[in-house]
């Protein structure tokens, strides 16, 4: 039976085997078992079970689930476990599972509580920011920080800040392709923080990036902001809205970093279409966890429509493949 014979019958077994599939997909990449399938393409389960210190019966009941799905095969004696035809595709999309059910699955626990409003529900709002900087971090690194790079090579700076920089990956990577270059990392979770320290560290950075526990969105002058040249700042700006906010903190990086000349500001904004059956990975999870937290999600139209105004001039805007609607827009300062 292929996987959309399988997936298509049931819309009940359908949802409630989806459901448990894809935290499957999340379990299997925080133990190393999807690391370990893509690495070799099969492994012996007991072996793996007992070599990582894991439950085994979880750990097959983890293959199970992704049987269902297509994304492993396990062999008939029940030894081994192979990579299957989805194997790819979820492996490469695993961050986008990692943010939703990882760093969200909190949230969408609570989700009934939290839709009834009132202090009591907003308050139960939880994020697991080391989970979502892990998430985006993967799906960054392949289909955003390409597009990125390839921007940043045509611009010249001697110090970058990256605005929300999750675990650190992005800044490290701009400060090594730049020689002599420096860095400043500011995330307001302490979670990001401390991955963001670590993989400075591992880098050998520690002299030359500063890492700054702070909210993007009301920073005020410092004297680590001083050079600042360019800025970076993926997968937050729809924090910055609405409409009010957004330009009071796109005006305000131009008095906290005095010699900023440009941004890239890379973000996925509201999908005006009707959820249907080709609807792309991501987007509804993305507007659902942002509409339980009360966060607005402007379209492509409204960021388009906030820049002349905000002190900013869109000089291009570079299209994203994944996340789906999503595009970094390059922004220097207007005069």
């Amino acid at each position: 039976m292929t996987i959309v014979a399988r997936l298509g019958a049931d819309p009940p077994a359908r949802l409630f085997n989806s459901a448990l599939a894809a935290y499957a997909v999340v379990t299997a990449w925080e133990v190393g078992l999807l690391d370990e399938l893509r690495a070799a393409g099969r492994l012996d389960i007991a072996r793996f079970a007992r070599e990582h210190d894991l439950h085994e019966p979880s750990v097959r009941a983890v293959l199970s689930a992704l049987e269902w799905a297509e994304v492993v095969r396990v062999s008939d004696d029940a030894h081994e476990a192979r990579t299957a035809d989805a194997f790819p595709e979820i492996y490469a999309t695993k961050g986008f599972f990692g943010w939703l059910l990882g760093g969200c699955g909190e949230l969408l626990r609570t989700g009934g509580v939290v839709a009834q409003g009132g202090s009591w529900g907003r308050g139960l709002i939880r994020r697991d920011a080391g989970r979502i900087g892990t998430g985006t971090a993967d799906f960054g690194r392949q289909f955003i920080d390409p597009v990125l790079d390839r921007m940043l090579e045509g611009i010249d700076y001697t110090c970058i800040a990256d605005l929300g920089c999750g675990n650190g990956d992005r800044l490290v990577r701009a400060v090594l392709a730049r020689p002599g270059s420096r860095g400043v990392g500011i995330d307001i979770a302490p979670d990001a923080i401390e991955l963001a320290r670590k993989r400075v560290a591992e880098a050998g950075l520690l002299d030359r990036v500063v890492l700054v526990e702070a909210d993007v969105c009301r920073l005020e002058p410092r004297p680590e902001f001083a050079d600042v040249d360019v800025a970076t700042c993926f997968l937050m700006g729809h924090d910055f809205w609405p409409r009010e906010n957004c330009l009071a903190v796109l005006d305000g990086f131009r008095a906290v970093f005095p010699r900023l000349g440009g941004i890239a500001l890379g973000d996925t904004y509201r999908s005006e279409r009707s959820p249907g059956a080709d609807l792309p990975i991501l987007t509804l999870g993305f507007e659902y966890v942002h509409a339980l937290m009360d966060k607005y999600v402007p379209t492509l139209g409204e960021w388009r429509d906030v820049f002349p105004d905000s002190g900013w001039r869109c000089q291009a805007e570079h299209d994203v493949t994944l996340p789906p609607n999503t595009k970094i827009f390059h922004l220097v300062r207007a005069s």
